[in-house]
């Protein structure tokens, strides 16, 4: 069975271009800026046609440029196949005449994962949605920054005098109350839950504290790991969503305490949802099977791709959760 693919939201919006601390900050622009209404009228029109590449510029001096296509831009839906190109080490062996030892040495293939990205440009929305593929990127806001940069270069070409900025998606929910909502009024439960450390970013004082409890200190402890991801498939989470339990007062000295990569918290539940409790709160989303093969036409004669109605479906859910968060939030002012 194939299986899901996962998606990170994000949402842009435009801004004027001001060229601030550029050669061309001096020149005064050929006309006025586009509009705000009409702005959004020119971004599916960046990607070009249906087949066609838009390679994304490194963002680096001397880095390559990544290959991309077009797979779809129609009714205000664009679709792109990234690449990231890699290479790979492997142990090659070479062909010998029978009776002769086979030589095997070090060398390197070319490897080329990807990711698919869903651009909304239907007017009156505003969402993005970039795969999760940690084989090509470890993470999506990498994607996001190459996107932008690419946008805004080709925004800039046109002189056109507007920028885009893509953001993530984010909650400011407490992410154990949160987590205490779904569990008691929806009644759901935590499929699988992935811990990410790195304790070489962790703040030492905060390490040195929560390492009282055996089980950080068997976590930090597997193999004499400094970094690692554990997954735990259907945890039992009671003890870390307890009010006042030492494991979450733990959990959430380490959650403040993050220098860059240093400690991560992950959960998916029965929704199909999953929540990332990081430096910001993120919750990314599947994509049916049935939706990805539309886009490709499979087993049909005349592809009605089905993308426009799942951001429709996103956003729908996104609002809930912001909805739940409200909830809690006046819940909490009633009964301080």
């Amino acid at each position: 069975m194939k299986k899901e693919k996962r998606f990170a939201i994000y949402y842009y919006d435009f801004v004027d271009d001001t060229m601030e601390g550029t050669f061309f900050a001096s020149v005064p622009p050929l006309h006025g800026p586009i509009p705000v209404e009409e702005r959004q009228s020119h971004l599916s029109p960046l990607f070009g046609n249906k087949g066609e590449a838009f390679a994304l510029k490194g963002l680096k001096n001397g880095d390559n440029d990544y290959p991309c296509v077009v797979l779809m831009n129609q009714d205000g839906i664009v679709m792109l196949h990234l690449e990231h190109p890699k290479d790979l080490d492997v142990w090659k062996k070479q062909t010998t005449p029978p009776g002769e030892f086979p030589k095997i040495e070090r060398g390197t293939v070319p490897s080329n994962p990807f990711c698919y990205v869903f651009i909304d440009c239907r007017e009156g929305h505003n969402k993005i949605a970039i795969e999760i593929n940690s084989s090509a990127w470890r993470k999506t806001d990498e994607v996001k920054a190459l996107l932008q940069a690419n946008m805004n270069m080709l925004f800039n070409n046109q002189d056109l005098g507007f920028n885009i900025i893509i953001k993530p998606e984010t909650y400011s929910f407490d992410f154990l109350e949160q987590g205490r909502w779904h569990m008691n009024k929806n009644k759901r439960r935590v499929k699988w839950m992935t811990i990410h450390w790195n304790r070489g970013l962790i703040d030492p004082k905060v390490e040195a504290t929560v390492l009282h409890s055996q089980f950080f200190k068997s976590l930090f402890g597997l193999f004499s790991s400094i970094e690692g991801d554990v997954t735990l498939k259907n945890p039992d989470v009671s003890g870390l969503l307890r009010k006042k339990a030492k494991l979450a007062e733990f959990f959430t000295m380490l959650i403040g305490s993050e220098q860059g990569d240093a400690f991560g918290v992950k959960w998916m539940l029965d929704n199909r949802r999953s929540y990332e409790w990081g430096e910001d709160i993120r919750i990314d989303f599947p994509m049916e099977n049935a939706i990805l093969d539309s886009v490709f036409g499979k087993d049909t004669l005349f592809p009605m791709p089905k993308v426009a109605m799942w951001f429709n479906q996103r956003e729908n859910e996104i609002e809930e959760e912001r909805n739940a968060t409200n909830t809690q939030r006046g819940r909490k002012k009633k009964n301080p």
